[in-house]
């Protein structure tokens, strides 16, 4: 972790009244302070199993339930992509048209599978990280591991500025579909595209420095309560509603008892002046990030005991203690990076979706970019965040089409609907010959994704002129 106890990351830090905005090159005190940076997405959030064994859920009655675990391989591509957006379209900028054509400016990038938690929340069933990323893009290979046959959602985070921590505001991709994990058998081809806005990435590159004055200061002991085995612990500072960190402390512990501890010092520039819900975290996967795979916990009244929120003014604390692990030790954070987008595809005067051509295939999906020109359908995997088909099945007889796509929170998405026409489809779709629709509310299907579940965002299909007319 090149990140230490003795440098600071002056960032500007929104969502709370903080004083000095800057890089994180400066050298006046402990800890560092790092606001994130974003093109829209955010890290996940929820709970990871860690007892490599079988979990034991009892939900909210007190019940107890066995949950039996197999493990399946996924494997893909990960590619970072630099876009502007321009008259309300995202446009690719290439590598070699930036000052960064030789070398790859970003940290590392984490990739998770993913399932949605019974309460809220995310399970983490298996990562794995891309320590140096190239601009050509990656492969990764993890083996997930779920209660029982399954599905799994495969996210990729990048940790932007290279500091070591994912922030829930760090850019974020996600694989267009869900992926069904099966013991002993590996899914391959699953690939990633994670977005950057080329001019946030400008601004942090040339940012500069900045001054920090009247720093504030929590500063206390970390104590790892498990075996540890090496690797740096983080002591890191969140908004009450999980946004963050906004600060943090990472440093390496030193053994003690059954486990680690060490002293923390977080810093702030200047007051802040509300409540700030204070976590801790250990390396444990041992890849140089602080992320939602690893072991977690929190400030600590007495042992065992949630200490959060803890408000901080504009004099320094001391004294404090944090616990690693709290409770089970999951990464639970009230935000969770996806939102759902729902609605239905129909057209205009609701007639029914079979006056379709036999055979036709119809398709909703989330786009990463504003639809341009033939687009295939297998290349959905890398143009969409996600996608909701139906084949002459599943749209007999039906006038609407009702779809649900699991899209990155905080983010822009382009909702389109395509039909692929029949007899027989030829994985083709967008095609002068074809019917295609927007939704939302924008031009362009363009929808902000926002921080909560969207429902009602309808596709309206758009009949093409046939001949003559």
């Amino acid at each position: 972790m090149t990140t230490s106890s003795s440098s600071i990351l002056l960032s500007c830090l929104l969502a709370l009244t903080l004083a000095a905005c800057g890089d994180k090159d400066g050298d006046d005190g402990t800890g560092t302070m790092d606001g994130g940076s974003s093109d829209g997405g955010s890290t996940g959030d929820g709970g990871t199993e860690t007892d490599g064994g079988t979990e034991t859920d009892g939900g909210g009655d007190g019940g107890t339930e066995e949950e039996v675990f197999i493990e399946g391989g996924v494997s893909g591509n990960v590619q970072v992509q630099l876009f502007r957006e321009v008259d309300g379209a995202r446009e690719n900028v290439a590598w070699a048209d930036t000052i960064w054509a030789d070398s790859f400016p970003f940290g590392s990038i984490f990739v998770a599978a993913v399932q949605d938690g019974k309460e809220g929340g995310l399970h983490y069933r298996g990562d794995d990280t891309i320590a140096s990323p190239s601009l050509e893009g990656d492969p990764y290979a993890l083996v997930a591991r779920v209660p029982g046959e399954g599905n799994v959602h495969l996210t990729a985070t990048l940790d932007f500025n290279g500091d070591g921590v994912l922030s829930t505001s760090e850019p974020f991709g996600v694989h267009a579909e869900e992926v069904w994990v099966t013991e002993g058998e590996t899914a391959g081809e699953k690939d990633i595209v994670v977005l950057v806005d080329y001019d946030a990435a400008l601004a942090w590159w040339y940012g500069g420095g900045g001054s920090c004055e009247n720093p504030v200061y929590i500063s206390g002991d970390a104590i790892l309560t498990s075996p540890w085995a090496g690797g740096d612990v983080a002591v890191l500072a969140y908004d009450t509603e999980g946004n963050g960190p906004y600060s943090f402390d990472v440093f390496e512990p030193t053994t003690s008892g059954g486990g680690a501890e060490g002293p923390f010092s977080v810093g702030f520039c200047g007051a802040v002046n509300g409540d700030m819900r204070i976590l801790g975290a250990w390396d444990r996967n041992g890849n140089s990030l602080i992320d939602p795979a690893d072991l977690w916990g929190a400030l600590i009244s007495k042992p065992e005991v949630d200490g959060n929120p803890l408000y901080i003014g504009d004099t320094d604390i001391t004294g404090l203690e944090v616990q690693i692990p709290l409770g089970d030790g999951t990464y639970d954070l009230s935000i969770v990076p996806f939102v759902r987008l729902t609605g239905n595809v129909m057209y205009e005067d609701s007639r029914s979706f079979d006056e379709l051509p036999a055979g036709s295939e119809v398709h909703a999906a989330a786009m990463l970019y504003r639809p341009s020109g033939d687009i295939g359908v297998s290349t959905f995997s890398t143009s969409a965040y996600s996608v909701s088909s139906w084949d002459s099945a599943g749209y007999a007889g039906q006038t609407s089409l009702a779809y649900a796509l699991w899209v990155p929170a905080n983010t822009i998405v382009y909702l389109w609907g395509f039909v692929d026409h029949g007899p027989t489809p030829d994985g083709t779709v967008n095609t002068m010959d074809e019917i295609v629709g927007a939704g939302g509310a924008e031009v362009g299907g363009r929808v902000p994704t926002g921080t909560s579940d969207s429902n009602g965002l309808n596709i309206v299909l758009w009949d093409v002129p046939t001949e003559g007319e």
